[in-house]
């Protein structure tokens, strides 16, 4: 080799040296960085999605319950409405059948007392008739 090739020797200082170190780990660690804050951002976005995803289904699964219930809800005033109308319409019945029987009770009670009368009167008449049989034997004797 030549001398020449020798003597050529560059010089750096040393705080230039630690200063390139020094950037070169910054920029490596800005790069890691920026990697670990992308796949951040990834899996944020990715989390977003599906989390808007689950808000969506569960909104469209509280709305069939609604709507459900609601159907229900309708069903039910329709059964009360029912039965309400089935109480009225046993109410007057029951009110025709007690109309009736009070009338048949009346319609009893004026032809057992016409009877009543009939019988009373007959027994009465009977009575007077031994009595008179009786005491036309007695003063025939």
């Amino acid at each position: 080799m030549n001398k020449d090739n020798h003597d050529k020797i560059i010089e750096v200082p040393q705080s230039d040296l630690l200063n390139a170190f020094f950037h070169q780990k910054l920029h490596e660690q800005h790069f890691a960085t920026q990697e670990s804050v992308d796949n951040l951002k990834e899996r944020f976005l990715d989390f977003s999605a599906r989390t808007d995803s689950n808000f969506e289904k569960v909104e469209s699964e509280i709305k069939e319950v609604r709507a459900e219930i609601k159907e229900l809800s309708n069903k039910t005033d329709e059964s009360f409405k029912e039965v309400r109308a089935e109480i009225k319409e046993v109410r007057t019945e029951i009110k025709d059948l007690s109309n009736k029987t009070d009338e048949n009770f009346k319609e009893l009670s004026n032809r057992m007392d016409d009877k009543f009368r009939w019988v009373i009167g007959t027994m009465c008449s009977g009575f007077i008739a031994m009595l008179a049989v009786m005491l036309a034997q007695i003063f025939t004797q």
